[in-house]
């Protein structure tokens, strides 16, 4: 909203200004996005060389594609 109201004007406390006016609306409070009720799970810490890979293709590179292997524990790069 604040990004949006620079293009059309500026003002002296231009931010404070919008963030009060928020605040104070109930209509923006209504639709306003709500925190997520459930905490992402982190991605368990692998335990063991090679026990979890993140695979990707370069490419096209130097007239070639490119397949990376990459070990999450030791980060030990393959490329093939």
């Amino acid at each position: 909203m604040k990004s949006l109201a620079r293009l059309h004007a500026w003002w002296p406390n231009l931010d404070s200004d919008i963030e009060q006016t928020v605040r104070n609306s109930s209509d923006c409070q209504a639709n306003r996005c709500r925190a997520p009720l459930k905490v992402s799970n982190p991605w368990i810490w692998p335990t063991r060389p090679w026990q979890r890979l993140h695979v990707d293709f370069v490419g096209p590179f130097n007239e070639g594609m490119f397949l990376i292997v990459v070990d999450a524990k030791s980060k030990w790069m393959e490329v093939i």
